[in-house]
This record gives structure tokens, C-alpha cells and sequence, in this order.
């Protein structure tokens, strides 16, 4: 197999970001930027993207990277981005990297009723992944969330930050709800989880 060169690389990139940019399929490319285009380099090519599928895709790319300064703070830089599933996506990266720096941005994000569940979700899975402690109280209230995703993935948060709360001391079946989801290693899972629904408190 010929070796890689730099314009190689280079090609490649030219071609993955046109095709995400043009929502174009890029399957194909995506293992192959993964494997060989460094996360800085992706970033710094990024910076003047604002097709929000481009960012969602890339947000995809760097969960599979290594983190650096420059990854970090660009991601944090998302979590305030006007769309959602941008926000979502940079929430799941950054809880996937281990960037303890955006833990408070993610813990804002989540107390936050007003965004969609669904970046609710990936703010309470990162701030498990970050054992974010100062988060705890605010995860024990989603125990209680009308939402399902949000009352799992709250329960698989509190079960990485292996605090037992006050909600679960009286809440058995919080208590069980915090010690399966809190096993499961993948969104994917805590997801499926099959778990019991209880009623929100009042």
C-alpha cells in the first residue's frame, strides 16, 4: 500500500468537508478522516463552517480523537451555538474527550428546561462521564423528569459520580434505577435501558 503523503491528507479533507458541507454522503471518508487527519488540523479547518449537519458530522469526527486545547475550547465554543443538534453533538464529543474544562457549561445547559431533551440527555451522560459532583442535586431532580431519556440518563450520571443522593435514600426505586442505568457504558445502552417508569414528583 503506497504511504500517505501530506497533500494526500489534504485532498481528503478538501473532499470530506466539501461533502458534509453539500450534505452529501461521506460515509466512506469518515474512517479515513478519523484514522489519518489529526483533530487540530480538522478544528482549524472547521472554524468558518456554519452548515450545522457539517458541525454535527465533525462533532462525530473528535469524539474519536484525542483531545487538545484547541479541540477543547472549540467544542465549548458550540455548546453555545443557536442549533440544537450542534449543541447536542458538542455535549456528546466533549463528555466522550473527558474535557473537564466544559463541565460547567454542560452543567448550565442541562439545568436548563428550556433546550430540547435530547441535548438535555447528552449534557447529563458528559457530566457523568466528567463525575461532575457539583451537578448531583440537579441530576437527583431528573430522577423525577417527565422524560424518560432524561430520568436515564440522569440515573447513569449520578451512577458514574457514585454519590448516593437523598432522593435515592428515600426513593427505592430511584436507588435501583441509579444502580442498573449507573452500569451501562454507552448512550446507546443507557437508552435501551429497561427500567421502570415511576411517577414525577409533585
Amino acid at each position: 500500500m503506497a504511504q500517505t503523503t501530506s497533500q494526500d491528507n489534504q485532498a481528503l479533507l478538501t473532499e470530506f468537508l466539501s461533502r458534509i458541507c453539500r450534505r452529501k454522503m461521506a460515509g466512506e471518508l469518515f474512517d479515513e478522516v478519523v484514522e489519518r487527519i489529526p483533530a487540530a488540523v480538522l478544528v482549524n479547518r472547521s472554524r468558518e463552517i456554519a452548515d450545522t449537519h457539517a458541525l454535527v458530522v465533525i462533532c462525530n469526527v473528535l469524539r474519536k480523537k484525542k483531545s487538545s486545547p484547541s479541540v477543547a475550547k472549540w467544542l465549548i465554543r458550540l455548546l453555545r451555538h443557536n442549533d440544537p443538534g450542534v449543541r447536542s453533538a458538542a455535549a456528546e464529543a466533549l463528555g466522550d474527550l473527558g474535557v473537564r474544562s466544559a463541565a460547567p457549561q454542560l452543567y448550565g445547559l442541562f439545568k436548563d428546561k428550556n433546550n430540547p431533551v435530547y441535548v438535555r440527555d447528552n449534557c447529563a451522560m458528559a457530566l457523568g462521564l466528567l463525575k461532575y459532583r457539583k451537578a448531583a442535586r440537579e441530576l437527583e431532580k431528573g430522577l423525577d423528569s417527565q422524560h424518560r431519556t432524561i430520568r436515564l440518563t440522569s440515573a447513569f450520571a449520578l451512577g458514574n459520580i457514585g454519590l448516593r443522593s437523598g432522593k435515592e435514600k428515600r426513593k427505592p426505586e430511584a436507588s435501583r434505577m441509579v444502580r442498573k442505568v449507573g452500569v451501562t457504558k454507552s448512550r446507546g445502552q443507557v437508552l435501551h435501558c429497561n427500567i421502570r417508569s415511576h411517577e414525577p414528583a409533585v
